[in-house]
């Protein structure tokens, strides 16, 4: 095993590589601190198999593209691996670092950043499914880098802003996924970086930012053979290339004012409406849920709870909000559910009118209106005093007391006061001089007999 550098005295900001070779299987490996390096690539493993006079030999090499940060002596240590049940650790290197001169330090990265035949082999681009739509209707994005390249190692180095959008970002795998894609007549391999559904947010001319994807890119070195061996013996490479996807511009339109409806709160997609009561039977001061359901296509999240329209002696609280969304390049499907809680304050008969949810329909360029059902709720006279708990509709409970304002009494009436506190009363005083009180008592009598005792004629005449 060993560890080995391209070169040991570069320039700040200068790349080499880093490499640790192993022969033999590898279960684990700890790459080293690298705190004072930039990571350009890596760590890239690479492994190579072959019989040698019946024998079978195998060795592991994971390498990394490094630039320093500063100048210095920077050490490379604590680099390890296991293998065949132990740990074996890697010797460290120290790297001279210097500082160079600021031509060449331009030079050196012009060359590495835009090496000849980049925008053919390796480009990424941005498809979106629409380009003219109204304010609020889904559009899907999808980056997806093409090469014909070998990639040894890669990072998207900035990624698109989207201002003017409200973005739902669809999951991606782990893992990426490579598959073949034509271009134009021309064979690639292609993988999608990031897939995104925006909602744009207002009307005009929207445009798409690019996105900057890094890769390091393996390429056979000038002036060295073609030779299969090449690959083993250092006859390549590893150069950087940035690109960037091109922008897109996005034409939304403002949403119609003919026909708009006047508790439109902007909402556009395609929804279905349902509202139920879990009961209508209960007493004062009791609660009923009352459920609303939206479902469909579009952007669920932004839809804001609907009015309730109700009796003055019905109370309700902020409700309780259950989003079941689904996000795909197909769009953004599933539900939003508002559950309030309906707390009749006096018996009687209550009618809650239906809710109504007003939304645009891009598809169809037509607005439409939504009603719930009709609910009405029986409430019979509970207990006068009683405390209802209400449960699910906060963090914490919340709870009510059973009226709220006491009716007037007209008839005449006396107040009693309540019975004051124990502390500094009357009775408190009178215990704690009770002991004084005694002990003068105990000590006056005492007095009195000792005198008469002394009295030689008053115990005569006792006597």
């Amino acid at each position: 095993m060993r560890a080995t550098v391209s070169k040991l005295n570069v320039q700040v900001g200068e790349r080499f590589k880093l490499e640790f070779k192993f022969d033999g299987n590898v279960k684990k490996f700890s790459p080293p601190d690298l705190s004072q390096f930039k990571v350009v690539s890596g760590p890239n493993q690479s492994s190579m198999s072959q019989y040698v006079n019946g024998n079978f030999a195998q060795s592991m090499v994971y390498s990394y593209i490094l630039a320093a940060k500063k100048k210095g002596k920077l050490k490379i240590s604590g680099a390890r691996i296991n293998a065949h049940g132990k740990a074996h650790p890697y010797d460290d290197i120290v790297m001279n670092v210097s500082v160079g001169n600021a031509k060449n330090k331009v030079a050196n990265q012009s060359v590495d950043a835009k090496p000849k035949g980049g925008n053919n082999d390796l480009f990424i681009k941005a498809s979106v499914n629409k380009r003219n739509v109204y304010v609020g209707e889904g559009i899907s994005v999808t980056y997806t880098v093409y090469f014909k390249v070998d990639i040894v190692g890669n990072e998207v180095s900035q990624l698109p802003a989207f201002k003017g959008f409200w973005t739902q970002d669809v999951e991606m795998p782990k893992q990426v996924k490579v598959y073949s894609a034509t271009v134009n007549g021309v064979r690639y391999q292609a993988a999608d970086l990031k897939k995104t559904i925006l909602f744009p947010q207002r009307s005009g001319d929207l445009e798409l930012d690019p996105m900057h994807f890094k890769a390091v890119v393996r390429t056979r070195a000038s002036g060295q053979s073609r030779s299969i061996f090449d690959n083993f013996f250092g006859g390549y490479k590893d150069v950087e290339y940035i690109v960037k996807s091109k922008p897109i511009k996005i034409v939304v339109k403002p949403l119609p004012e003919k026909g708009k409806p006047r508790n439109f709160k902007g909402d556009v997609g395609k929804y279905k409406l349902v509202s139920s009561v879990d009961k209508t039977e209960l007493t004062a001061n009791d609660a009923a849920s009352l459920v609303i359901k939206i479902s469909g296509s579009g952007n669920l999240k932004l839809i804001d709870a609907l009015e309730l329209n109700l009796p003055p002696d019905v109370e309700t609280y902020d409700p309780k909000i259950t989003d079941r969304v689904s996000v795909k390049m197909s769009g953004v499907t599933g539900s939003r559910t508002y559950e309030h809680l309906l707390v009749p304050r006096h018996a009687g008969q209550y009618i809650i009118e239906p809710v109504e949810f007003s939304y645009f329909n891009p598809a169809k360029k037509q607005y439409y209106t939504l009603r719930g059902d009709e609910i009405v709720l029986n409430v019979e006279k509970g207990e006068e005093g009683a405390l209802t708990t209400i449960t699910g509709i906060a963090k914490e409970d919340l709870k009510f007391i059973g009226s709220d304002i006491m009716f007037i009494k007209n008839q005449v009436f006396t107040l009693n006061k309540k019975s004051e506190p124990f502390f500094l009363s009357g009775l408190f005083y009178g215990y704690v001089s009770s002991p004084f009180l005694c002990l003068f008592i105990f000590l006056a009598v005492r007095r009195r007999n000792l005198e008469q005792r002394s009295d030689v004629a008053f115990m005569r005449r006792k006597a």
